[in-house]
């Protein structure tokens, strides 16, 4: 599958604002891997202690770290579809789709959609996977639901469906991709399947407790947390990255968790620039940043107040 540059990235090749974006988009298998190896080992430790602790209070408290961890592969599952995780797209691809097998998201879906974003943000085409519609935030009700994302399982199946009728999202323009994303598809809904028998038929309640909660839970209300600054209450109707584009400056330790995610106009604007040399690329551009909240807290509360209030948000 071809690698597409953002329409940002394209238009902005003459003005690079000094930055030397060769060096800084090399892949680092270094960083790669030690965010691969840290993924893998919380899952394992995390998951070991749910299952064998018994004190409930400290089993929530894991569930809510493994449903934190697991939103976090969703993260290392976006550098991946970029190609930006490892030099091999067999191996992004590999280890991009088990980045999303805890959230049910298809490595392929997710990459055709967002590269889509990523050319046509701005305009009337743009459609992202993980969309968030203003008039869902409109009140604490619609944000509370939109929040823990309970349509997630009915619009995976809604969409399995009409994978396997032939229907696909007007994206997917190669037979291979549409390949891809229904075997994609077949092997999550086998592994939901499978799991949720087990905890449905009282086989073994392990699958509930170090999936099915952590993930429903945690991990999609931590998701919708990361992924929803990017571009809302941004100016939408414009190409300028500045403009239809959030920065979140935050601790390096919720940088770390969003895997760069906060540094989202500079995503936009260079999509094959590292992320751990994206705060590098903020450093120069924070001046022209239009959208940019000094804090998660800062923002957030914007919106609260906004659901809470029904008053209109004012930029930061």
């Amino acid at each position: 599958m071809e690698k597409i540059s953002g329409t940002a990235e394209i238009s902005q090749k003459s003005e690079n604002f000094g930055i030397d974006l060769k060096s800084i988009s090399k892949v680092d298998r270094v960083h790669s891997f030690a965010k691969l190896l840290t993924y893998f080992a919380l899952v394992v430790f995390l998951s070991v202690g749910i299952i064998f602790l018994e004190d409930w209070k400290l089993i929530l408290i894991l569930q809510l770290l493994l449903g934190i961890t697991f939103a976090h592969g969703l993260e290392l599952q976006h550098e991946c579809l970029h190609h930006n995780f490892f030099q091999s797209k067999i191996l992004n691809r590999f280890f991009g789709f088990l980045f999303g097998v805890p959230m049910l998201v298809s490595y392929t879906h997710y990459r055709v959609q967002h590269l889509h974003h990523h050319k046509y943000l701005g305009t009337e085409k743009n459609a992202e996977i993980f969309d968030y519609d203003e008039s869902s935030l409109e009140n604490f009700k619609k944000l509370f639901v939109r929040a823990w994302n309970f349509a997630r399982i009915p619009t995976f199946f809604s969409t399995l469906f009409n994978l396997m009728k032939g229907k696909y999202p007007e994206v997917f323009s190669t037979d291979k991709a549409k390949k891809d994303v229904l075997i994609e598809y077949l092997v999550l809904v086998t592994i939901f399947l499978t799991l949720f028998s087990l905890s449905v038929f009282d086989v073994s309640l392990i699958p509930l407790k170090i999936w099915f909660v952590p993930w429903l839970v945690f991990g999609e209300f931590f998701h919708f947390l990361i992924e929803l600054p990017e571009h809302i209450y941004c100016k939408k109707t414009t190409t300028d990255v500045f403009l239809n584009t959030r920065s979140i400056e935050t601790h390096p330790i919720i940088s770390y968790i969003t895997n760069g995610n906060n540094y989202h106009v500079e995503h936009h604007l260079y999509p094959s620039v590292a992320v751990h040399n994206l705060e590098k690329v903020h450093h120069t551009i924070r001046h022209k940043i239009e959208y940019l909240s000094v804090s998660y807290f800062d923002f957030f509360l914007e919106i609260f107040q906004k659901a809470t209030s029904n008053r209109s948000v004012t930029p930061s």
